[in-house]
């Protein structure tokens, strides 16, 4: 059985579906517990999306893309098809097997094929495409060279279909009279190994935007909590389905009394991002790393989302004056919560990200890295050992004698 630590309890939610599923999960398998965190998250930012909801700062949108890399045989897979199964049960019971929600899609195969699925997810009365793209064997999207600049366009919403020929060759055969896609609002859940999407993550991954848009885990199993194949719990599982479907009628109901969609930032919440936040970030981080900026820069509208995510799945929905309508309200224990799970996937993301740069450096680039960090260093100058953090431990004893 997985354990939770504290630092992972300051990170989330104290009661509502996410909290309610977790304390299920984590005890059935040794899969980190985070990782049954980042198959579920998706699922209520997807309910928050479709019904039309949006943050009125950053981004706007409240899709959220979650990438965990762990070990083989550490329960990735397991986690999200355990998520996928809660969905399918929780829709099916609320609105029949014929009407129920199917927002689970696959990343296998080429952008070509996802796209054309994701175009086929349009519904007449929603003006966006909202879902849950997921791979549990994430390395091999980074195959394709066209990948990461779609998945980007995904990410943020943009209206992307002009790129794509299926769309455009329909157009000419006279199947539409004029290429039109409705923008996609997809969450997202990655999963692999570090050995397997090391070697295939190129340099315009890490600076050009996509690694920055994922909150990345890094994940480790304790060898003492390791189970040769995960339990049972048939009762508890039906008590969790219907949790979550008194959720999602809540949800439903609130907006028929006619929720505002727009979910405020507070200036304290704001203030909070943007100053104790930021600032902790900033000051770990290198001034001549772009990955490392990107990804601190992005944390900010991460932490804003998780929020969100937050306080809706505690059903937060309170009016502003007497005969306002209802809205969702963050409160600041909510941003401290996302703020403490994005510090997480910061510290994953650097360590990560710092490993697979450091493999992409020649010689020429690595020793004006060491030139770079003693100057910075000064009359203090540098140990071996600092060096070795240096290059994330992706150099060996030889080749740092040659340096210096």
């Amino acid at each position: 059985m997985s354990q939770i630590d504290e630092s992972l309890r300051a990170s989330l939610p104290t009661y509502g579906p996410l909290h309610d599923y977790l304390a299920w999960a984590h005890r059935l398998t040794h899969a980190p517990p985070v990782i049954h965190v980042a198959s579920t998250l998706p699922l209520v930012s997807y309910e928050l999306t479709r019904r039309g909801f949006f943050l009125n700062a950053y981004d706007k949108n409240l899709t959220i893309w979650l990438g965990v890399i762990a070990p083989p045989a550490s329960g990735k897979n397991t986690c999200v098809r355990w998520a996928r199964k809660l969905s399918v049960d929780v829709y099916q019971g609320i609105f029949g097997p014929d009407l129920a929600p199917q927002p689970w899609l696959s990343l296998d195969g080429s952008m070509q094929g996802v796209m054309a699925a994701i175009s086929a997810r349009q519904e007449p009365d929603l003006p966006i495409i909202p879902g849950i793209l997921f791979h549990t064997e994430a390395h091999k999207v980074f195959l394709s060279d066209e990948a990461p600049g779609t998945l980007c366009q995904i990410y943020d919403g943009e209206s992307i279909e002009r790129n794509f020929r299926y769309l455009q060759e329909e157009e000419k055969e006279g199947a539409r009279d004029r290429v039109k896609m409705k923008p996609p609002l997809m969450s997202t859940v990655l999963a692999t190994t570090q050995a397997s999407l090391a070697p295939l993550v190129k340099r315009e991954v890490l600076e050009g935007g996509l690694f920055s848009r994922v909150l990345w885990m890094h994940e480790r199993t304790d060898p003492k909590t390791l189970m040769p194949q995960p339990l049972e719990d048939e009762a508890g599982r039906t008590m969790l389905v219907q949790r979550w479907q008194h959720w999602i009628r809540t949800l439903d109901g609130v907006r028929l009394q006619g929720c505002t969609p727009s979910i405020p930032l507070s200036a304290a919440a704001k203030e909070f991002l943007e100053g104790q936040l930021f600032d902790f970030l900033r000051t770990n981080i290198s001034s001549e790393s772009a990955m490392e900026s990107g990804v601190a820069l992005r944390a900010m509208p991460h932490a804003a989302k998780i929020a969100a995510c937050y306080a809706a799945s505690r059903l937060n929905f309170q009016q502003a004056a007497p005969g306002a309508p209802l809205g969702l309200v963050i409160d600041y224990d909510d941003i401290v919560r996302a703020a403490n799970f994005v510090i997480r996937c910061f510290q994953s993301a650097m360590e990560l990200g710092g490993r697979m740069a450091v493999q992409r450096l020649n010689i020429e680039d690595r020793r004006a890295r060491i030139e770079h960090a003693l100057l910075q260093a000064g009359g203090e100058g540098l140990t071996k050992r600092d060096l070795y953090k240096l290059f994330h431990g992706n150099v060996i004893k030889q080749q740092l004698d040659g340096f210096i």
